[in-house]
């Protein structure tokens, strides 16, 4: 009896020491992401994305295109003003997903996938929306990035690649069972990061 006793003890103790250090490491996650802007750049082809450290202090420096170059215009002497690239502002929603996936992560994933294509396909043609859905026990840096405690919809607004804000719709899991208050709430949170698109 006493030998289980302290099988149990012990295993009690280790699982508070995992879930006090996987608290800690959030916390600490969540205080060194508020320090730098990270840039997410899709990749559909991978069904990932791609990510780069930025500081938050001033944006990477852009190259500018042979087409941005001053240039001379045949038959004179004058030269034509180079003009920086547009800033292109782009809203991606992101399924993180886990590799054994449940009858309620599917049917998430595929109504928030049915709103993006009918209400917004002229932003998904236009690349001002992009969807795409991603293993996140195959990526784990995402779970602490994002705080993903179960799967979930992130939307992400970037400009030139630089993510500049980012939600995770923890309503969706509470909002399925109820299709008109489900496709509601995800019509209003991606209309509300594009709004902020120029």
């Amino acid at each position: 009896m006493k030998r289980w006793k302290t099988t149990i003890t012990v295993v009690l103790l280790v699982f508070v020491t995992v879930t006090v250090g996987v608290i800690v490491a959030q916390e600490i996650g969540k205080a060194g992401g508020s320090a730098s802007v990270a840039s997410a750049a899709l990749d559909p082809s991978t069904d990932s994305i791609a990510s780069q450290e930025q500081t938050t202090e001033a944006p990477a420096a852009v190259e500018p295109s042979p087409s941005t170059v001053e240039s001379a215009v045949p038959g004179t002497d004058e030269q034509t003003e180079s003009v920086p690239p547009e800033d292109r502002c782009e809203v991606l929603a992101i399924y993180f997903h886990n590799t054994h996936r449940c009858t309620t992560c599917l049917k998430i994933e595929n109504g928030a996938r049915q709103v993006v294509d009918s209400a917004f396909s002229e932003e998904i043609e236009f690349g001002t929306l992009t969807w795409s859905a991603v293993n996140m026990e195959a990526q784990p840096e995402y779970i602490s990035r994002y705080g993903l405690a179960a799967p979930s919809l992130v939307l992400v607004r970037t400009v030139n690649h630089i993510e500049q804000e980012w939600i995770v719709l923890d309503d969706t899991w509470s909002l399925i069972r109820s299709p008109d208050r489900f496709d509601a709430y995800i019509l209003a949170s991606i209309a509300s990061y594009l709004e902020a698109c120029p």
